[in-house]
């Protein structure tokens, strides 16, 4: 199964996504897409209050009051069904895959056309682990253990070396140069020495080893 899959990332910035079903477990997808941005509705006869806290915003997430019912899902950037009814979540991926859009029933890996990996977020990086649905109790333990081995600080180190980066464009076109030295400062003894600094101090020190390698002042 896994074999025919490939790794992406998809841009959801405000794009409309289907969540059917109203549980916990819809509520963590939900969860998971508002976080990388995506307008999401939630189609379900009943909703758990982590769905709707008054301190959700209403700007990006959208509750409609209904059973799920065959439909075109034209429009839908991606769909997902999380109903602990079979013949719903049936239906669901029948009609997305009629419509040509992506869909994940959850714990269901044979309706899938996508499927959800498990993830580490540190700032702008972001590993993913996937066992191709075969085995998500193991993915979540390889999750655990990559955690452990990428503390927060590194947030704020990857996103001191991207200003280094845009700030290095402007310095030299050599592009062979600009690679030899972010590549140094990428380094895990590098990254050792900053763990300890804010971000704009690490930022400052970066720019600092740079403009030595460059031999400027």
């Amino acid at each position: 199964m896994d074999d025919h899959t490939i790794p992406l990332r998809l841009c959801l910035d405000e794009r409309p996504c289907l969540v059917v079903g109203g549980g916990e477990v819809a509520c963590r997808k939900v969860e998971w897409l508002l976080e990388r941005g995506a307008a999401v509705e939630v189609v379900s006869l009943a909703f758990c209050t982590g769905l709707t806290a008054p301190a959700r915003s209403p700007v990006r997430l959208r509750l409609t009051n209904a059973a799920y019912s065959s439909r075109d899902l034209a429009g839908y950037l991606l769909v997902i069904a999380a109903t602990d009814d079979r013949e719903v979540n049936v239906q669901v991926a029948a009609d997305a895959r009629r419509a040509g859009i992506p869909v994940n029933v959850v714990d269901v890996p044979d309706l899938c056309s996508f499927y959800v990996p498990a993830s580490v977020r540190r700032g702008p990086i972001e590993v993913t682990i996937g066992t191709g649905g075969a085995a998500p109790a193991l993915a979540g333990r390889l999750r655990r253990d990559i955690e452990a081995a990428i503390p927060p600080w590194y947030a704020a180190y990857a996103r001191a070396l991207g200003r280094l980066r845009e700030w290095l464009r402007g310095k030299t076109a050599d592009i062979d140069t600009r690679s030899r030295i972010l590549k140094a400062l990428a380094s895990r003894a590098t990254a050792d020495r900053l763990a300890d600094l804010p971000e704009e101090a690490m930022r400052e020190r970066l720019q600092a080893l740079a403009e030595e390698e460059l031999g400027t002042p």
